[in-house]
């Protein structure tokens, strides 16, 4: 029964995307690249991760990844709704400095993938001792999101963040990366003790 809640998502994530990709088209009609990696992105990956959940409804990587997603949706529609009710059609449409602030808050979805790795492939991370690095990426999500909702106006504006807030931002996205390689590494670890099914769904990765 959870699984079936995987295709309202999905369905919700497309919409969300179809209305980033008009939006974008309204805000620069001869830039087109934004809007193609938005279909680009609309298409495959929500449908994968759509699937996943609905079969295997148990394991949260099929969830973590479509949640990955709409999340992404989300953002890519307040951006270009943002850039819509300020710049292309000035107090056109209501909201336009919430949209700004949803936008400015996407820092840290990267590191999702440090999730992805430590829960592939039966959604469990390989021992209690990983959970340090599951609770430290937590840390640096959360942290980026805060760092960016702190200044939303930058998303228009093209203004230069603070020294000391960019220095810190540049840290955490460095750490986010650092936690992604360590996530890495545990697979590699699992497929070497690995046997049958299992390290056949590792060489995925491995």
């Amino acid at each position: 029964m959870r699984g079936r809640l995987a295709w309202p998502i999905f369905a919700a994530t497309i919409t969300l995307y179809l209305g980033a990709i008009f939006l974008g088209l309204q805000n620069d009609p001869s830039d087109i690249s934004g809007p193609l990696l938005n279909l680009v992105i609309a298409l495959p990956f929500p449908l994968v991760a759509a699937v996943l959940a609905w079969r295997r409804p148990e394991n949260p990587i099929g969830w973590i990844m479509l949640g990955f997603i709409a999340i992404s949706g989300v953002e890519a529609l307040a951006r270009e709704y943002a850039v819509y009710t300020k710049l292309t059609a000035p107090d056109s449409l209501p909201a336009g400095d919430f949209a700004a602030f949803i936008a400015s808050t996407r820092g840290g979805l990267i590191g999702v993938f440090t999730f992805l790795f430590l829960l592939f492939p039966d959604g469990r991370i390989p021992s209690p001792r990983w959970r340090v690095v599951a609770y430290a990426t937590v840390a640096l999500v959360a942290f980026a999101v805060v760092a960016g909702a702190l200044d939303p106006p930058a998303l228009l504006r093209h203004q230069p963040e603070s020294e000391p807030l960019f220095a810190l931002r540049r840290l955490d996205n460095a750490l986010l990366l650092v936690s992604i390689a360590v996530g890495a590494v545990s697979v590699l670890l699992r497929f070497r003790r690995a046997t049958g099914q299992t390290r056949l769904q590792l060489k995925w990765f491995a």
